[in-house]
């Protein structure tokens, strides 16, 4: 799983340290997930990331890649 959450962050002009204090997450914790340390975090952490930030949950996500295989 790979979060775009500095994508986000970045976009509305927020700073790791202003997102960490609305979230009420530490700044270990957020870098982590910017820096993709973290596989998968888990459900009430991204929900006050997402609160924080005004979007949803699944907005916190990079699209999966696809790993469909053309038959031919």
């Amino acid at each position: 799983m790979e979060y775009r959450i500095r994508e986000l962050r970045e976009a509305k002009g927020i700073t790791q340290e202003a997102l960490c204090e609305s979230a009420g997450i530490s700044r270990t914790t957020l870098y982590s997930l910017e820096t993709n340390g973290v596989k998968q975090a888990n459900v009430a952490t991204l929900q006050k990331i997402s609160d924080a930030l005004s979007v949803t949950i699944n907005d916190l996500f990079l699209p999966e890649k696809s790993t469909k295989v053309d038959k031919q």
